[in-house]
């Protein structure tokens, strides 16, 4: 029994590292955080031990971390609470941590609208999963992926025209027309960026498109 208990608190250590980990370098690098910075931390009781570890690395960069907690029983919301919008502008960086509700999505983007008006840099990580941040996208080298999609979006630039050929049919071309690609692997004043981070897209002209799209599945 003790050996049992010994291995359970070890996990729980090891757990807390690597979300403390992961949070960390999302701070560092991904939001690109200074010591003057104030973060506002968005959870709920599900997300509540990654907010914990957000702010004890917020606190560890020399950041000023405070938290709000959603309050379950006003779920499913529908517009941002009163004492959370007198909060953001009060902030420069902001991370949303809490479960994904198909029904608040009229809130998801109120919040966020919100809060880049307010020009805070804003992780957004609803459905967020301590899985994520210990085992899966959460938990890479932020530095590296830095360098790849930045590389990726210096080769890209320029580029009018995209033919997409698959095994199964698809025969596409799409045309961007001057339309820029971002990226959210470094999220600016004034802009949000989802968390996992990691994505390199631009959005293609919707009336120039031709050829055969096959789908072959549903998200």
């Amino acid at each position: 029994m003790r050996s049992g208990r010994m291995a359970e608190k070890g996990d729980i250590v090891t757990e807390t590292a690597n979300l403390r980990k992961s949070a960390m370098n999302s701070l560092k690098y991904i939001l690109a955080s200074e010591p003057k910075d104030k973060v506002l931390i968005i959870y709920d009781n599900e997300c509540k031990d990654i907010a914990g570890a957000f702010e004890e690395s917020a606190k560890e960069l020399g950041l000023n971390p405070m938290t709000y907690r959603i309050s379950e029983e006003q779920r499913p919301l529908m517009d941002v609470p009163g004492d959370l919008k007198e909060r953001l502008s009060e902030h420069s960086i902001i991370i949303n941590t809490f479960k994904s509700l198909a029904n608040e999505t009229p809130f998801r983007i109120k919040l966020t609208d919100l809060e880049m008006t307010s020009g805070a840099r804003v992780g957004h990580g609803p459905g967020i999963t301590k899985e994520m941040m210990t085992e899966g996208p959460m938990n890479v080298d932020y530095r590296e992926l830095q360098n790849i999609a930045f590389s990726f979006m210096e080769i890209l630039h320029g580029v009018e025209k995209f033919h997409i050929t698959t095994e199964k049919g698809t025969d596409l071309e799409i045309y961007l027309d001057g339309r820029e690609f971002e990226t959210d692997v470094l999220i600016e004043k004034g802009s949000m960026g989802n968390l996992p981070a990691g994505e390199v897209w631009a959005a293609p002209v919707e009336t120039k498109a031709s050829g055969i799209l096959v789908v072959d599945g549903t998200i």
